[in-house]
């Protein structure tokens, strides 16, 4: 999920996760979090996570851990007696995307080292690829739509809030929709306008290699005859 602002991002995290929590995708009792600011986090096991601090561990562990890099994206998949969150991502490998599981400390959580990452911003998402996107497009400029309508590989899914954009007012005044909405998830396929054939008249014999003027298979209409242009009178003697 994408969003123009972080607060939009902050709700739709929320949002998501309540409907997460309510399917059965989240396991065990939320474990709250102290952040900068006065906030708080609940995390739980299935919870998806960003990484928000750089923690470079294959220097430090000569190669034996992954680095933690800002702008990660993983799920929660234990958390400790101790506080602290497995976290596992993918990344790029020799063979192909490998999973890496790390360890983050709740300290390193408490500087804000951990978000929830099921939605995010459409800067966040700059060279991210999903099968499907759902784009929430309040406030968003036609560059930034453009960039965030373009991150599936699959369908992109644009959402507004109507109660934002139209009053009870304006409900009352336009009434429903006069045309009923369009499938937008069919293949849409241009229908010819109907063969409008005429019947041929006593002067005029109808003459066999010669069809009606109908629309073409393309759907596009049919083009006009071209008019005959006889040559100018010229003005010399």
């Amino acid at each position: 999920m994408l969003a123009g602002s972080t607060a939009d991002v902050g709700r739709l995290n929320l949002a998501a996760r309540a409907i997460r929590r309510a399917s059965g995708e989240l396991s065990g009792p939320d474990r709250l979090y102290r952040l900068p600011g006065g906030r708080t986090l609940a995390l739980a096991v299935g919870d998806h996570v960003r990484i928000r601090t750089n923690d470079y561990r294959s220097h430090k562990s000569r190669g034996k851990n992954a680095d933690v890099l800002n702008g990660y994206p993983g799920t929660v998949v234990a958390i400790h007696g101790d506080r602290s969150v497995i976290v596992q991502w993918r990344r790029p490998g020799a063979n192909g995307p490998a999973l890496v599981v790390e360890k983050v400390s709740a300290a390193y959580i408490a500087v804000g080292g951990l978000s929830h990452g099921t939605a995010m911003t459409v800067a966040a998402a700059q060279g991210l690829t999903a099968d499907r996107t759902l784009v929430y497009g309040m406030g968003l400029d036609p560059h930034t739509l453009y960039a965030a309508m373009t991150r599936d590989r699959l369908s992109a899914h644009l959402y507004l809030p109507r109660t934002v954009l139209e009053s009870d007012a304006d409900r009352a005044a336009t009434a429903h929709p006069a045309t009923p909405p369009r499938n937008c998830t069919a293949p849409w396929t241009p229908t010819p306008p109907p063969c409008k054939a005429t019947a041929p008249t006593a002067s005029s014999a109808p003459n066999p290699n010669r069809s009606p003027r109908c629309a073409p298979a393309s759907g596009r209409p049919p083009s006009r005859p071209r008019s005959r242009r006889w040559p100018r009178p010229s003005s010399r003697p």
